[in-house]
This record gives structure tokens, sequence and C-alpha cells, in this order.
């Protein structure tokens, strides 16, 4: 998957001639390799509870209550199952699909072969996608058994919804007529293209001028999408913040030990937040990481000498390590910690419609642009470079759907917040 450089040049020939003799070196030493076994399953089912986890060894199956899903059918309830019981969403509305840095664990940092732009992730990551791919399928099956193209819905949602809902008039998308899943996936790839270059404009202009839209032959860049939201999205900005989160939040900070607590907790965050530290209680060494913490804010001292954490600038910063990202509207009381942390440099805010994670998380999904290991969804389907496997097309398929969903939803939440400005009640999807 490397890319050609100038230093470097490597053909296309070369990279399938690679690849060839890889899967033949796999091929004739599998079996002497000894391998752990790990997976998982899904399933519709007649139970009780609405989604039930099992576990056997390293092995898990989740399960969905069929008979939910067969009496709630209607087109605002099956989007709304993608957040709500697939949890492709968190409650700040970030996809969870993405990869996060502090899900890779240093020792997959360590031993992973990674090339120089390679898109980073960890075996979170490759579960997450495993397990959403599974869900989507399983549900696209699901509908289709019941008459319902979940495209059909794409297409409702912008030609119907938004008007009626926000208003919104000129959005415009067309569900696939085709069979095969070549065209689907062609189709479904240029529509994409569509609804985010009419958001676009939209969020630009405050309208769609479709005569314009037509002949407009600009270019589309996620991350260069706008948000209707000024001070959407924060991000760390600087190594003294980075140098914060580690001593608070990593496993492989040296501050989560101590004599009274041993090996205990696993991160410093984790131990004051349940015991009672004494600054005497860490070693020498030690000691001026956590003064140094304590003149950042994140930590104090009380009155009895006790370590305890601030709880306004590590709420925030715990939420910007987990996601690499935090999204300002939802902050609630930790606002003002936010803004003096962007006030000392720390932090820089940004206003497009996806988050850098998501960004990058497409980029790889859709192209090469970014990572030289990309799946190139949209461009082997639009400049028909597909694989013949029909198996292959569906699962790319899958994956079209999949960032479809996650388009729809990230357009949703800017409207919900365009029209709570307006303070008009909004209908929930």
């Amino acid at each position: 998957n490397a890319q050609s450089t100038a230093d470097c040049p490597i053909s296309d020939k070369l990279k399938l001639n690679a690849k060839r003799e890889y899967d033949e070196y796999w091929k004739k030493s599998g079996k002497n390799v000894v391998n752990t076994e790990y997976g998982f399953s899904i399933s519709f089912a007649d139970q009780d509870e609405l989604i039930k986890c099992n576990r056997k060894g390293m092995k898990f199956h989740i399960s969905y209550d069929i008979k939910w899903f067969e009496k709630n059918l209607d087109y605002p309830t099956i989007m709304k199952n993608f957040s709500n019981v697939f949890e492709m969403f968190d409650m700040c509305w970030r996809s969870t699909l993405v990869s996060v840095k502090s899900q890779i664990s240093a020792l997959e940092k360590a031993f992973t072969v990674k090339g120089i732009r390679f898109y980073q992730r960890g075996n979170h990551f490759d579960w997450i996608d495993m397990i959403s791919t599974a869900q989507m399928t399983m549900y696209y099956d699901f509908l289709k058994v019941h008459d319902i193209d979940l495209e059909m819905i794409f297409e409702w949602f912008f030609n119907e919804y938004l008007p009626e809902e926000f208003g919104v008039v000129g959005f415009s998308m067309k569900a696939s007529s085709a069979a095969n899943y070549v065209e689907r996936c062609r189709t479904l790839a240029s529509e994409m293209d569509g609804v985010l270059k009419q958001f676009r404009m939209y969020v630009r202009d405050g309208t769609i001028d479709r005569e314009l839209f037509e002949i407009s032959s600009e270019h589309l860049v996620i991350d260069g999408i706008q948000s209707f939201i000024q001070d959407k999205y924060a991000y760390p900005s600087g190594r003294e913040i980075q140098n914060e989160m580690f001593m608070l939040f990593s496993d492989q900070s040296t501050l989560s030990y101590t004599s009274k607590t041993q090996t205990k907790y696993p991160t410093l965050f984790q131990m004051i937040k349940q015991e009672n530290i004494l600054i005497d209680d860490f070693e020498q060494y030690q000691i001026s990481d956590i003064k140094w913490l304590i003149e950042r804010g994140a930590l104090r001292q009380n009155d009895g000498g006790s370590i305890e954490l601030n709880i306004q600038r590590v709420g925030v910063l715990k939420d910007m390590y987990d996601h690499d990202v935090t999204c300002i509207r939802y902050l609630g009381g930790w606002t003002d910690a936010l803004y003096e942390m962007k006030s000392a440099g720390d932090i820089r805010i940004e206003n497009t419609l996806f988050s850098e994670p998501e960004t990058d998380y497409l980029n790889y999904k859709l192209n090469k642009s970014e990572f030289s290991d990309g799946l190139d969804l949209r461009n082997k389907y639009v400049h028909s470079t597909y694989p013949q496997d029909e198996y292959v097309q569906r699962r790319d398929y899958i994956e079209l759907l999949k960032i479809m969903v996650l388009i729809i939803t990230k357009i949703y939440e800017e409207f919900c917040w365009w029209k709570d400005r307006k303070k008009v009640p909004i209908n929930e999807l």
C-alpha cells in the first residue's frame, strides 16, 4: 500500500507482485503458525432485552430483539437506530467508528509495522469496524426482507424530511435503482459527493442555487466543509497540553504508581479519583511533575494537603484525550475551563462539519489523498477500477452505507442547531 515517491518509486506491477508473494508465503507458512482465536457474531433473536451480549472465552455474541425491530419500521426510527441501538454515535454526535490515538496500545505502536502515510489504527478500531459492518449488513438484509431499501430512506431525508422539518429546500438525492452492487456503489458514491457539496453551498450562501450548483466544478475537500456552528470542535494545541494529558490519563505514565497504592490503578487520574493521596506519597522523581500539574491547574491541594482533581479542566482534558476532539456545545458547565485553555494557547477551535478524526476516517475509507493504505471506495467505483468479486463489491457497498449514515447524522445535527437558534420546536428524527 506504500505510495510511490521520487525518492522511492514503486510501480503498480511491483505492488501487485509483492501482494502475490505475501499471499503465497502465508498460504504455505500459515499452517506452522500458532493462532489465538477471537471473534464475534451478531443476530436477531426473539428475546426480552433489546440488546443482549454473551461471551465464551474470546468469542462474543450480540443479539437484538427482532420483535422490536419489526414493530419499528418507520423511517425516522430506522435512522435513529444507528445511534441509539447500534451505537455508531456517542452523546455528542461524534462517530464511534473512527480511530482514536488513546485506543492504540503502547505494544501496538511499538510492534505494528506502519507506512509513513498509513491510517493510524489498532485492534480496537478493527474490532469496532468489523462489528459495525456486521450490524449494517444484518440490518440492510432485514430491511430488504421488509421491502425497505436503505437508500430510499437517505433520499427521503434530503428530499422530504429537511423541507418538512427544517424548512430547508434545495437538497436533492436520488437513490440507486440498480440491482447490482457495482452500480449501487457508483451511484451512492456520486450522490454522497452531491449532498456534501449542497451542504457546503447552503452553509456558505444560505440557500442552494441549483443552476449554480450544476455548473460548479469546485473540488470537494472533506476537511473544507464548514459548519453552521462557529465554535464547534476543540483540539489540543502544543506540547504542554499533550504532556498534561499523558501524565493524567496514559497507562504509560510513571505517576500512577505510589508505594501506598502500588500498581492498583493504571492512571494517575483514576488513582486520585479513588484515593486520598498526599504529595508526600509520591517519590522524589515524581514530585516535580505533580507540582507542574498543579501549576497547570489540572490538580490542586486542599486544606488538608490532599491532591484533588480540578474537575472542570480535567473533565475537558479527559474528553479530549478519549476522543481526540471535544464538542464544545455539549460541555455545559465546563465551557469556561475550555476557553481559559484557549486563551492560554493550549486549545484551538475549528468549525467544520466533520471533526478531524471523522475526516481522517472518511479519507481512509473513500480515497487515497491522505493515507496510502486508504480503501479508495469512492474512486475505484467512479473510475471503474473496482474488483470483479461480487462478495467484495457487496462488502464495499455496506461500507458506503455506513459512511452515508455518518454524513446524514452530521448534517442532521447541524440543522438541529440551526433550527434551535431560531427557537422553533424540533420533531426528532
